[in-house]
């Protein structure tokens, strides 16, 4: 524990870990770095400071009040990521702290400086250079005959129609109205399958050519999931064309899968690449491959639980693990809790129960309410714990 390390260093180092623990995701919402904070435990308890100072105080390109540092950048609304020099910054934190003092950050977090300028504040462009090649792709914009929104808008709906129908093997209407609310009123849906198994609505929106979210038309979206939220029993769809960020590898429908999966509840977003006649579902979370997530169900009930699993931690304790970023660790256990070696922090059963039910995990992102997310991916997708159960 250190309870002299300023809160704003502590917000820094929570955000370089989750940068570093995630190289391809460009930016981190506020509760996600809050939560980091909280998880590290570096002071001696959670101080009410860190929420203000992620969501202002440490911001570059926010008004300072009053604190001037340049540690965190907004990218959009609820959204931050480090700053890099370079970064636009508000006049009055021209002079603010960029990083923290290096006697200010515990040894075993020390290595974050050394990242940071040496890896970190280079990789302007790497989520765009690094992108796989299937990630290049997305929707063309309608024929330049099309000239008004209203005119693309009916092109995308045309498109999506006849895509669809290969897909699912269903003839789709267009415009087709569907009595909803009480007392009932038609609305007319967008995209409705002649046997009625699937109703969507589509919506042709694309990032903003700087890589900005267009937030008027989120709005739409969110209103057409309150038009399908009165339909029962039938497969509800959002139909959007594949739009990437400029500069890093998310589409706008994983951003707002991303952001917006509280509204979701069983909505499927769809997109679709018009170019090559691709159809790619991303789940309530935002997750792709609809058909992988429905045999990862399937499966669940099979794999091994929390017990058994937790005999599989105990057999290695004390062999070296590796984080996502490839720094060795081991650990130690004590009753119902593991002890990694590289930090002060001790990570409870329960933890690793509750990631259990999100395995296969990807990167850190999906346990970082928990613990230790960092140390629970390191050991939950090593090979001699998951034995390819999941």
């Amino acid at each position: 524990m250190n309870q002299n390390i300023k809160v704003a260093a502590e917000v820094w180092i929570a955000a370089a870990l989750l940068q570093h623990e995630n190289p391809h995701q460009e930016d981190f919402s506020v509760a996600e770095i809050v939560d980091r904070v909280a998880g590290e435990s570096i002071a001696s308890e959670f101080r009410p400071g860190v929420p203000i100072h992620v969501s202002q105080h440490c911001v570059a390109n926010k008004r300072p009040n009053p604190n001037n540092y340049r540690m965190l950048y907004e990218t959009g609304r609820g959204r931050r990521r480090l700053f890099r020099p370079g970064d636009e910054h508000h006049p009055f934190r021209k002079n603010g702290k960029v990083l923290p003092d290096p006697v200010e950050i515990p040894k075993e977090y020390q290595y974050l400086l050394e990242w940071y300028e040496q890896v970190y504040c280079g990789q302007a462009g790497v989520y765009k250079e690094e992108s796989p090649p299937e990630m290049k792709t997305t929707c063309p914009n309608a024929p330049e005959e099309y000239t008004s929104n209203t005119e693309k808008g009916q092109w995308f709906q045309r498109k999506a129609a006849e895509i669809l129908s290969a897909h699912y093997g269903v003839e789709f209407l267009l415009g087709h109205a569907i009595p909803i609310g009480d007392p009932a009123k038609e609305h007319r849906f967008d995209l409705v399958s002649v046997d009625k198994r699937y109703v969507g609505e589509c919506k042709n929106y694309r990032w903003t050519e700087s890589g900005k979210v267009p937030s008027a038309k989120i709005s739409c979206i969110n209103e057409a999931l309150l038009y399908l939220s009165f339909l029962h029993g039938i497969d509800r769809l959002v139909v959007m064309p594949r739009s990437l960020h400029p500069s890093r590898k998310e589409s706008l429908a994983q951003y707002y899968c991303r952001t917006y999966q509280h509204l979701l509840k069983n909505v499927q977003v769809i997109e679709i690449e018009a170019e090559t006649a691709t159809v790619i579902g991303l789940g309530q979370e935002g997750k792709q491959h609809q058909s992988e997530e429905a045999a990862s169900r399937r499966e669940r009930s099979t794999m091994p639980n929390i017990e058994a699993v937790w005999a599989r931690i105990q057999e290695h304790e004390g062999e070296e693990f590796h984080q996502i970023r490839g720094k060795a660790f081991h650990y130690g256990m004590f009753g119902g809790y593991i002890v990694p070696s590289t930090v002060n922090q001790q990570i409870a059963k329960s933890d690793f129960e509750k990631a259990l039910q999100r395995v296969p995990l990807r990167n850190t992102v999906p346990v970082q309410d928990l613990r230790g997310p960092s140390y629970i991916y390191a050991i939950l997708m090593d090979k001699r714990i998951h034995r390819n159960d999941w």
